[in-house]
Order: C-alpha cells, then sequence, then structure tokens
C-alpha cells in the first residue's frame, strides 16, 4: 500500500514538472518591461505584429506597442506554483522537501499606474501664407460732388530654412488701385503692382529685390517701372515692435503724358515697421527715400501710416495717410500730394 501511495505522489510530481515549461512560456500572466522604464503586470489577451493587447487590475484592454517592449518576463505569481505543490507534499519522501528560496506571494510586482509614455504631439507647421484685402470710398455729395473708390490686396509667402526654421525666404506681392471723380472730372486715376523678394543670410542681415510697374494719369505718367537689389537689417525683432532698415539701388523709368520721359538710377534708403500697441490694435509705417545718382539735388519720396483697429477676428478698420514728393515732376503737377483714406480690410 505505502508503494502504491508513493507510486501516485511521483505521477503527481511528474505531471508538474511537465506542466513547469509551460507556465514558464505562457504570456497570461506576465510582467512586460518598458524601455522607458514603466513595468506592466497583466494577462495578455492577444498579440499581433505591431502589438500586445494587455488585461491589468486597472485596464481592460491595453494596447501597448511592440516598438516600446524591451523584454518580458513570467510574474513572481506564476514561479510561486512550484512552492505551493512541494509544500503540500508528504515530509516522507524526498521530492517533499519545502522549498526554502521560493519567493512569497506578497512581494509581487504591483502594475504601474499609469500607461506607457506616448510621443509629444508636433508642434504645429507655421503659417505660411498670409492674405489682406482693404476696400474703401468716399463719397461727398453737395456744393462740391466727390466720389473715391481704392483698394489694395497684399499676399505674403514665408518658407523657413530647413537649417534654422528662425530664418526665412520671404516673397510679398501687392496690388494697389484708386479712382476718383470730384465734380465730373477725374482727380484721381492709378493703378500699381509690386514684387518683393526677401532672403535671410543671418540672424540680423537679409537681401531683397523689388520691383513695381503702373500708371498714374492725375500726374500725367502712362506708365512707370523700377527694379533693383538690396540689403536690409532687422534692427527689431520684439513681439510687439517689429522695424527693418534697408539700403539699395533703384532703377525707374517713367513714360509721361506730357514732357519728357525719365531714365534715370537712384539710391534707395527705406524703412518699416509694426507696433502692436494693445491686442489687434496696430501701427504701421513705410517710409522711401530715392536720391537721384545722375542728376544730384534730385529726389522721391514716399511715405505712408496706417492705423488699424480690430472690428471682428479676421475684419478690421484702418485709417491710412500717403504722402508722395518729386522734385521734377511732370509740367503743371504739384511736387507734394497727400492722400488721407479709410478702408475696411480682411485678414486670412
Amino acid at each position: 500500500m505505502p508503494s502504491h501511495r508513493n507510486c501516485e505522489l511521483s505521477l503527481c510530481l511528474l505531471a508538474v514538472a511537465c506542466l513547469l515549461p509551460l507556465a514558464a512560456f505562457s504570456q497570461t500572466n506576465v510582467i512586460l518591461r518598458l524601455k522607458n522604464g514603466d513595468r506592466l503586470l497583466g494577462n495578455i489577451l492577444s498579440e499581433s505584429t505591431n502589438e500586445v493587447v494587455i488585461a491589468t487590475s486597472w485596464a481592460k484592454e491595453l494596447r501597448v506597442p511592440l516598438s516600446e517592449i524591451e523584454k518580458r518576463e513570467l510574474s513572481p505569481a506564476s514561479t510561486n506554483i512550484v512552492a505551493a505543490v512541494t509544500t503540500n507534499a508528504p515530509a516522507t519522501t524526498a521530492a517533499a522537501k519545502p522549498a526554502t528560496n521560493a519567493p512569497a506571494a506578497t512581494t509581487n510586482i504591483v502594475a504601474a499606474a499609469t500607461p506607457p509614455q506616448t510621443k509629444p504631439a508636433p508642434p504645429p507647421q507655421p503659417k505660411r501664407w498670409k492674405a489682406n484685402v482693404q476696400m474703401g470710398t468716399d463719397l461727398l455729395f453737395g456744393k462740391v460732388d466727390r466720389q473715391l473708390y481704392y483698394g489694395q490686396f497684399d499676399l505674403t509667402y514665408a518658407e523657413p530654412y530647413k537649417s534654422d526654421p528662425k530664418q526665412f525666404f520671404r516673397t510679398t506681392l501687392g496690388y494697389r488701385a484708386d479712382y476718383g471723380r470730384t465734380d465730373g472730372t477725374e482727380s484721381t486715376d492709378r493703378m500699381n503692382g509690386s514684387l518683393k523678394m526677401d532672403f535671410d543670410i543671418g540672424k540680423r542681415f537679409y537681401v531683397y529685390g523689388l520691383g513695381t510697374v503702373g500708371y498714374d494719369h492725375v500726374r500725367l505718367i502712362d506708365l512707370y517701372y523700377q527694379a533693383g537689389p538690396g540689403l536690409g537689417y532687422h534692427l527689431f525683432t520684439e513681439p510687439k515692435y517689429v522695424m527693418n532698415t534697408e539700403l539699395g539701388l533703384n532703377y525707374q523709368a517713367e513714360n509721361r503724358a506730357a514732357g519728357a520721359d525719365t531714365r534715370n538710377v537712384y539710391g534707395r534708403a527705406a524703412e518699416n515697421f509694426t507696433w502692436t500697441i494693445y491686442k489687434k490694435v496696430t501701427l504701421s509705417h513705410k517710409f522711401e527715400f530715392f536720391p537721384n545718382l545722375q542728376e544730384l539735388g534730385e529726389f522721391r519720396a514716399r511715405g505712408e501710416a496706417t492705423l488699424s483697429l480690430p472690428l471682428l477676428d479676421n475684419l478690421s478698420l484702418n485709417f491710412i495717410v500717403v504722402d508722395i514728393y518729386d522734385t521734377k515732376p511732370a509740367p503743371t503737377v504739384n511736387n507734394n500730394e497727400m492722400q488721407v483714406r479709410s478702408t475696411i480690410g480682411v485678414s486670412f
């Protein structure tokens, strides 16, 4: 009879020994060690070529990418099976000796309370295209009738350098048109388009190319065009205050309705700044000075100031003052001309 009991005990121990390798390789109760240092304890529900789905004490289904798993281990609770079997066996056999090195169940690792860290979302891409449209009119009916219509469109593209995202290549396309009549007589009739390209060559300096073409019938200019390169400097680049200065050359040609046509090389000194006074309330100013390099003492100048007040998110009310001066205009045309106007602007 004792031999029969020993035979049953031997069969039990043999069955346990056969099951232990399966328990060691089973993924139903494992520890996943992640590359970020976290450890997850739970039962694996499924596994694919890209991820492992595991059930923990705090999540029924947690998806873990395989690329984030550094190592897999059998949980301490599974290794306690050996201790449980040998402790319950009779002490009369050699296989029934208690396992003194078996880890206690109280030392099991608790699953981490936080999910694996995910990569932060990439920063939003800068807005490369910006457009602004302004339209306005001045109407006066009485002893003197006057109707003035004007509009402008500006489109800017800015592409940051891959080597330094703080430096840019910029292209600005502008179009302006004014037309007006006073007591039935044409008082304003001008239109021009411009293209300017800037290339940053350092933290402060940039080079530019500028071209303009248009006409001004009231100032007796049937066609004019100008073009030239130059060097610019970012004087201020504060969040609320931006100012640039430029110095270059400019070739200007005018086909006039009266007097001789002109072809001259001018120097160009210019500045432009934008001041954000409060939120979207801005004050901007542009000034260009063209000294004639072929006829000393002769020059041209143009200044423009704009105060922009927000109405809605992309809608603004603009007050604009433009002043143009030429020491040698066409015959019967005044040297100086000033324009004061208001427009409604849309930015997008």
